[in-house]
């Protein structure tokens, strides 16, 4: 596609049923099925969310509802499930997407899209590191928002405890983060 962002409340999707669910949406409930699309593309497919949502239905990338992100490479056969982290009640390790960023992969994160109490999960793409924030595609078009995780999401704190989870996608091996590197031992004269 020409454009990587795309929106879940889409009105060619908006009403379309997700996956194998019985009533819910892609507009209600299709934020990580439209970040998939989102980073297939960017890696060069060519899918709407609509025609994603029907060919993971048609490869078992579905469970009920509920997308299954490790089937990703079934519709985008070039792009590659590469790694999970949950990070609930604890810093997000930015090391780790920093790491991965540097080395050409992408990350769809679980945030909490509202400050009511509570988790209220939603996903979007991290596609760039900006200073101390992360610019991102969000599946929710809401133009009036910013476009970085921190000045949109910032309501939860800073980046690493705004991000509940990332899983990671990319063409190639996962870029790991450098080890630091050990302190000198003080020497004796």
């Amino acid at each position: 596609m020409a454009s990587t962002q795309l929106y879940q409340n889409d009105p060619r999707w908006i009403n379309k049923i997700m996956g194998n669910g019985r009533t819910e949406t892609i507009g209600n409930l299709g934020c990580l099925v439209t970040s998939l699309t989102m980073i297939g593309n960017y890696f060069g497919g060519n899918e709407t969310v609509a025609s994603f949502n029907d060919k993971m239905k048609q490869n078992d990338g579905f469970q009920g509802a509920w997308v299954r992100a490790f089937r990703v490479n079934a519709v985008f056969p070039n792009v590659s499930y590469q790694k999970r982290i949950q990070c609930d009640n604890q810093d997000a390790p930015l090391d780790e997407l920093d790491a991965a960023l540097a080395g050409g992969s992408l990350a769809t994160v679980r945030v909490d899209y509202s400050p009511a109490a509570g988790i209220q999960s939603h996903w979007v793409v991290v596609h760039q590191k900006d200073g101390n924030d992360y610019q991102i595609w969000d599946p929710y078009n809401n133009p009036s928002e910013p476009d970085t995780l921190v000045g949109r999401y910032g309501f939860a704190g800073t980046a690493a405890q705004i991000i509940q989870e990332m899983i990671f996608f990319g063409t190639g091996t996962l870029k790991e983060p450098s080890a630091a590197a050990p302190t000198p031992k003080p020497t004796t004269s």
